[in-house]
């Protein structure tokens, strides 16, 4: 919560985008969150490895990945753009209520690849776009916590 009052004044999305990035890090980081209680621990050990992976490559070759298109986020896009852009926040939300380690560089990746290029401006929407994500989660761990009347991990 700290990080964004700190970056505030920098978060300049426009609601018609923010609305759809929050809704899919609610259901994302909810989903992921499911999934972390309901895999065993072995299964978690496997899948770790891949994810981590998959979030270095995104890291890597984000920037290739948005071409010069321009930024997704910072301009004005169809209601279809939209759609299909917030098919990665999705996977990238599922991954932080799975794992949340990583997911800031992650999220960072992803921002460049819809053509994010101000650190601040990614930085502001990346801390919004997390605490929503770590949110549910928490919320989710908690709620286990208390029905079971254990963490369940």
């Amino acid at each position: 919560m700290g990080s964004g009052g700190a970056y505030r004044s920098r978060l300049n999305v426009p609601r018609r985008i923010m609305a759809p990035l929050l809704a899919v890090c609610l259901i994302g980081g909810g989903a992921g969150a499911v999934l972390m209680l309901k895999t065993p621990a072995h299964t978690f050990m496997r899948v770790l490895p891949w994810l981590t992976l998959g979030a270095t490559l995104l890291f890597a070759f984000g920037k290739r990945l948005a071409g010069s298109r321009g930024s997704v986020i910072e301009h004005k896009t169809s209601w279809l753009a939209l759609a299909g852009v917030t098919f990665f926040p999705l996977l990238v939300a599922i991954y932080g209520g799975y794992l949340v380690g990583g997911m800031g560089i992650v999220m960072l990746a992803l921002l460049a690849t819809l053509g994010m290029t101000d650190i601040h401006s990614m930085n502001a929407l990346k801390t919004v776009m997390v605490f929503v994500i770590n949110g549910v989660a928490v919320v989710a761990f908690i709620f286990r916590a208390r029905c079971t009347g254990s963490t369940g991990l």
